[in-house]
């Protein structure tokens, strides 16, 4: 961030929100449809609506099945359950090499169809040759696998963690191409319609009976379906070809982003391992470490509905001359949105989960005020790292990751010994701050974009001071603290309206918007 000079907020104008068109969207290319230039502030929250959209449904029926999970399945299950879901990330990222990533960040960059035609068709065929190389060993070694990870002597949940694994790679550079050509609405669709198809599934089985082996069947039937569904919708002219120039390319980004990748995935999922393996009643446990994942996993679904508009918006415009003050801006916007979402679940979230959840969960509640704060913090880092893609500095990123993964593995051996799965989660919390601290200098050092320290300041003060009054009524019960704590949220957003926060031009819009929903002029709306 830089201190020089911050704007008046009352006096001087923010970055054009409809800098790139008139309408919010980027410029198209005549010849061939593709966006070209910039995209505008506007453009990013318009996607960002929509994919939040799309993301925010999943997990928002995963809390609302919370009461029937919990009801059915035991601790202990829902415990394997989650060992799998964190081992088809660890497994997809492993073997996929990163090809989904590399695929965007050159996606972006061509001109011409028949270069974005290439570099699909490469990747995804790269995709499928990395997974080929894997696949007979872990084939072969399949019941020892299983043994190692989930203490099974079977070899079905391999599997099972193969074909979930394989199929969520393709989804992911599908889901990565809808992204890049600003088909918001197509990527909506994709996502309700696979959550219907994994949710539904799942939920049958344990109905059924079929307890934690049959939410894992539900799930890995239902992504093989929604996938089948994205090649159609995403990707009908993919091809099997392989450009061996762009391969290079390809194959050398995606495999220098890997350690961050992982690193990553070790920072929001080892904890569940070592969980197991240093507690008491481990898969009990990590049963109740979920609980807390679950509100956290609303805020990571919030980040990634930022991201995928993010991307796109950053990566083109980290081009432009304009894009100093573009992208800056974007990560206010972003603090000042995802901050009152984080506020939210700070403030509400364990009295919503307190009265979804069977009493016997309840011990897992402690994690979700550590886990949402490090979930938003890691968010905060996954858009401050643009100045160092703008230099082509993966391997920067990757050791960053690394270091703060390593630190962060460290601290688990010593606290969940010590502490539990309360420790566990201040753990991550921690090792993501340093990790935002080291991602945004390195990036400022590369790229420097402009952030008006000002008023992150100002708006950061007022969340915490919210917060603070908030769950100073926690002694009083979960009926009336919740109660409270409802109408702190409603208030906030009138003091940011009221407090020097706001530009004279962010007012004015906020005005139209208030016009258009209620149909009065703009002079007699918000005053």
């Amino acid at each position: 961030m830089t201190d020089s000079q911050p704007p008046n907020a009352d006096t001087d104008p923010e970055p054009n929100l409809d800098a790139a068109s008139q309408d919010g969207s980027p410029d198209v290319d005549p010849e061939n449809g593709s966006s070209t230039g910039k995209v505008s502030i506007g453009s990013l929250l318009s996607d960002s609506a929509v994919y939040g959209i799309a993301k925010i449904i999943d997990p928002a029926i995963g809390f609302l099945l919370l009461p029937i999970v919990t009801a059915i399945l035991m601790p202990e299950d829902y415990g394997l359950i989650s060992l799998f879901t964190a081992t088809s990330h660890v497994m997809f990222t492993m073997c996929s090499l990163g090809v989904h990533q590399a695929f965007f960040r050159y996606f972006t960059e061509a001109t011409s169809d028949d270069q974005r035609d290439t570099i699909t068709n490469t990747s995804i065929s790269l995709a499928l040759l990395y997974w080929l190389a894997v696949i007979p060993f872990a084939l072969w070694f399949a019941t020892p696998i299983s043994s190692w990870l989930f203490d099974i002597e079977s070899p079905t949940l391999v599997y099972l963690l193969l074909a979930f694994s394989v199929v969520q790679t393709i989804d992911s550079i599908g889901c990565n191409l809808l992204q890049a050509t600003g088909r918001a609405w197509s990527f909506l669709i994709n996502s309700v319609f696979a959550t219907i198809a994994v949710r539904s599934l799942a939920v049958t089985l344990i109905v059924a009976g079929a307890g934690a082996w049959g939410w894992i069947t539900g799930e890995t039937l239902g992504r093989i379906a929604a996938t089948v569904m994205i090649v159609a919708m995403a990707m009908p002219r993919a091809r099997l070809r392989i450009n061996r120039q762009q391969a290079k390319k390809l194959s050398w980004y995606g495999v220098m982003l890997v350690p961050a990748m992982l690193s990553f995935y070790v920072m929001t999922i080892t904890d569940k391992f070592l969980i197991r393996m240093l507690c008491d009643d481990p898969f009990a446990q990590v049963g109740l470490y979920t609980v807390g994942e679950r509100i956290a996993g609303i805020m990571h679904m919030a980040n990634f509905s930022m991201m995928v508009g993010w991307q796109r918006f950053a990566f083109r415009n980290m081009h432009e001359d304009e894009g100093r003050d573009l992208i800056g801006y974007g990560m206010y916007l972003y603090l000042l949105g995802s901050g009152y979402m984080l506020l939210g679940l700070m403030l509400l979230g364990d009295d919503l989960t307190h009265w979804a959840i069977a009493s016997s969960f309840d011990a897992g509640l402690a994690t979700i005020l550590p886990l949402t704060l490090a979930a938003f913090v890691g968010g905060l880092a996954n858009i401050s790292d643009i100045g160092l893609h703008k230099r082509s500095l993966p391997h920067v990123i990757s050791t960053i990751m690394s270091v703060s993964a390593v630190l962060n593995i460290a601290l688990n051996f010593y606290v969940i010994p010590r502490y539990g799965i309360q420790g566990a989660a201040w753990a991550t919390f921690a090792c993501q701050s340093l990790r935002l601290v080291l991602i945004f200098a390195g990036s400022q050092m590369a790229f420097r974009v402009n952030v008006d320290l000002r008023r992150v300041v100002a708006i950061t003060t007022l969340y915490v001071v919210a917060f603070a009054i908030g769950k100073a009524f926690d002694p009083i019960g979960w009926i009336g603290a919740g109660a409270i704590q409802s109408g702190i949220l409603v208030a906030v957003p009138l003091a940011i309206w009221w407090l020097p926060i706001l530009t004279s031009s962010e007012r004015a819009q906020i005005r139209r918007v208030i016009a258009k929903v209620t149909g009065k002029h703009p002079s007699e709306s918000v005053q």
